[in-house]
């Protein structure tokens, strides 16, 4: 495949099949059925940024250096329990809004002078 043969000879993935997308922090996508490479070749281009393997145009998995997530956020990341928390907090401020930063701060006592 063009993705092991190019990393060999270039050291570098670079004309992969996968897209960056948009934001502070570069991220590539590949489809799952363009992921042949080795684990290991994956594993170098991780260390850089992160890697998400898509199916069908929708995240299946994530591969990141561990360098850039603590033990706590990896595990809650993975809990299904806690992802339920985030899933019906996400469902509750699309249906009734949320609140202003500055709002939050008067409620904590924490007011800006």
């Amino acid at each position: 495949m063009v993705i092991v043969r190019f990393y060999r000879q270039n050291h570098m993935l670079e004309n992969a099949p996968w897209e960056s997308r948009k934001g502070n922090r570069r991220m590539r996508t590949m489809d799952i059925f363009e992921a042949t490479a080795s684990l290991a070749e994956y594993a170098r281009v991780v260390a850089t940024e992160p890697l998400v393997i898509t199916s069908g145009g929708k995240p299946l998995m994530a591969l990141l250096d561990r360098k850039e997530s603590d033990s706590e956020t990896l595990s809650l990341s993975t809990n299904p329990e806690f992802m339920e928390i985030i899933r019906q907090s996400r469902e509750r401020h699309e249906k009734e809004g949320g609140i202003s930063s500055e709002e939050m701060r008067r409620r904590l006592g924490a007011c800006r002078t």
